[in-house]
């Protein structure tokens, strides 16, 4: 969710700006769209579904766009790969009206030859005569997981008073490569539940929720395969609570002195969010602040699963509780007797035995990694979720640290997956919203695409898109954010297209290797992650060696949030020779394939890559050069072992 320290900045900037989500009722969602400087022809790619069981049938949906003044007839080829392999390839024809625009509706059938996996889909348009007008990536996702769990991406939505249509704003999170919603802000009050008779009510912030918004954007997410988690923290309510006539019990709380050693507690010495002397009603919002309970006190734990979960499972068709908390207490909390509270001790075992109790699960949030170890190692999560913030991991290095330790606490379980929400520019739109900036006022491409090229390598997906928005840069999901220019679109939807198509090289069980890979020429580069050079980072898994390259060169830091939104833009380097240690068999040519690929070049594609081999003292390697690195290069080395990765 939030965390102390920074929401109340947050509550200004929204008072100052105010919330606007469209002008028309029902008017259709914006989807993303391809920059015309980049592609001519092809506008939108995206799926009907976010996800497909092995051997469905989909259609890929393809906006095309005539720069000319004449019709113009082309053929539009769909290409189905599977890494280096094509497994299917579509054809259609399509007349283009003179400056006009046609949507090509292809069907296809989703790959079933290795189980739950992604594909990487390259759409080519052609003239009359062969000749290539314009090419563009996107993937198609293939599982059959409940909850998609296998590779979950998680997307929010957060407004609900039916100024969008709900069937086009779920196309708009397809396009975005979202397989699994968020229903942020949709709750009546933390603590509970909307009576069934309500048609709607108003949110903390005082934006409109509407009953059958809800239940009108459940259905199209279930038609596209997509779940629903409905957003509840574990431990809170609106601090009015004692005036309510269904209320929690003072004795549960969480307090921020020791009052009850002299029995005299009440609300007032509860641990709260925002910290007097701050407060929302200043705003207008429906509550002063928040109050919070102790999350492993079992009284409360009934009454927030009685009263507010469990009846919001029963109102609305939501497939799993997305339980929130906080992150850690900014200070030492006592119970209602006194003695000192350590409420990160039951998070994973409460949500665990509520996912047992509402017959539906939990996914927990363990901000900056609080109670992750335990969530990891003993929870029932389907899988794993972890807000990260600048102030708990603000280095590059340290992303991929994360979830190898992650991978660690899981131990010999079978992995999970992991999502990471996580924000960038967040001072540059702060400073934005309130007018204390003019110009500039636009997400950072550098900072956008490093760091969703990080966390991918890192082996989980960053969670960065609310609603039709582009990228989260207020901790605030209803809140202002900076918009994307159509150059950094474009860049996104390739990057989480080459994610999806290759998600079972990043996120299936891979780990970090002990077998390096070097830079020997046309650049520096190291392992280390500093700034001005190639961050080198080796992942294994059965049958592959795999060396990401992440480029912070000319990158005066390595902090990853670029808060100000000043980063700028790496140097581009090649050709660069290159050593790749792996393990296993000798590889030999015509047996063992070595590629590389991009989401910066070529579409995404896989490119073979000539090698040769030797053996130093760090083992077998094989020698190469890699044409060239913009943000972020993959290179594959295809091993014969079938033995668990090394």
């Amino acid at each position: 969710m939030i965390l102390v320290a920074l929401l109340a900045l947050v509550m200004v900037t929204i008072f100052v700006a105010g919330i606007g989500f469209g002008p028309d009722p029902g008017r259709a969602a914006t989807i993303p769209s391809l920059d015309p400087a980049k592609h001519r022809y092809v506008r939108h790619i995206y799926t009907n579904k976010a996800v497909y069981a092995p051997g469905a049938r989909g259609r890929l949906l393809v906006t095309l766009a005539n720069p000319g003044a004449d019709d113009r007839t082309v053929q539009v080829v769909a290409t189905i790969h599977r890494n280096t392999q094509i497994l299917d390839e579509i054809t259609n024809k399509a007349t283009i009206g003179g400056s006009g625009n046609v949507l090509v509706d292809m069907d296809f059938v989703a790959p079933s030859d290795g189980g739950e996996r992604g594909y990487r889909v390259a759409v080519t348009v052609k003239d009359a005569g062969g000749r290539v007008l314009d090419v563009a990536a996107s993937a198609i996702d293939v599982q059959n997981s409940p909850l998609n769990a296998r590779f979950p991406r998680q997307c929010w939505i957060s407004h609900w008073d039916g100024k969008v249509d709900a069937a086009s704003l779920i196309d708009s999170q397809i396009a975005w490569h979202c397989n699994t919603v968020q229903s942020y802000a949709s709750y009546y009050r933390p603590e509970l539940a909307p009576p069934p008779a309500l048609d709607s009510w108003l949110s903390l912030s005082n934006l409109k929720v509407s009953r059958s918004v809800i239940r009108d954007v459940i259905d199209a997410a279930h038609a596209a395969n997509m779940p629903v988690g409905f957003f509840q923290a574990t431990g809170e309510a609106y601090s009015d609570w004692p005036k309510q006539k269904v209320r929690p019990s003072l004795s549960w709380g969480s307090f921020r002195n020791r009052c009850g050693l002299t029995g005299r507690c009440d609300a007032d010495d509860m641990d709260q969010m925002p910290q007097s002397p701050d407060n929302w009603r200043q705003y207008g919002w429906q509550a002063d602040h928040l109050d919070f309970f102790d999350p492993c006190n079992p009284e409360w734990q009934n009454f927030l699963l009685t009263r507010s979960i469990a009846p919001m499972l029963a109102q609305f068709d939501y497939d799993f509780w997305q339980a929130d908390t906080v992150g850690a207490p900014v200070q030492p909390t006592f119970d209602s007797k006194g003695a000192s509270l350590d409420t990160v001790r039951c998070l994973s075992t409460f949500t665990s035995g509520a996912a047992k109790r509402l017959k539906k699960p939990a996914i927990l949030n363990n901000v900056s990694g609080w109670g992750m170890t335990d969530a990891a190692g003993k929870g029932t999560q389907p899988y794993l979720y972890r807000e990260t913030w600048d102030f708990d991991t603000p280095y590059y290095p340290g992303l991929n640290g994360v979830i190898a330790a992650i991978m660690a606490d899981m131990g010999h379980r079978d992995p999970r997956a992991i999502v990471q929400p996580g924000y960038i520019n967040r001072t540059l739109a702060q400073k934005c919203e309130t007018g204390a900036r003019k110009n500039g006022c636009v997400v950072n491409p550098p900072a956008a695409l490093l760091a969703t090229a990080m966390f991918a390598i890192a082996g989980s997906t960053w969670m960065n898109h609310p609603d039709e928005g582009c990228i989260m840069t207020n901790v605030f999901v209803e809140g202002y954010h900076l918009p994307c220019s159509k150059a950094l679109v474009d860049g996104l939807l390739s990057y989480k297209a080459f994610e999806v198509g290759y998600q079972n090289l990043l996120r299936d069980g891979v780990r970090d290797s002990e077998r390096p890979c070097q830079m020997m020429s046309g650049g520096t580069g190291a392992s280390i992650g500093a700034a001005g050079q190639v961050y080198l980072l080796g992942k294994t898994m059965p049958q592959f060696q795999i060396c990401h390259l992440l480029n912070l060169t000319g990158l005066p830091s390595n902090a990853w949030s670029d808060l100000d939104g000043t980063m700028p833009a790496p140097k581009a380097i090649g050709p660069a020779t290159m050593k790749l240690y792996y393990s296993g068999a000798p590889v030999r040519h015509g047996r063992n394939r070595l590629w590389w690929a991009s989401p910066d070049h070529d579409n995404g594609a896989t490119q073979l890559l000539d090698y040769g081999t030797g053996t130093d003292q760090g083992g077998n390697y094989v020698s190469f050069t890699l044409p060239a690195l913009n943000y972020w290069d993959m290179v594959v080395l295809e091993r014969d072992d079938h033995s668990p990765a090394s």
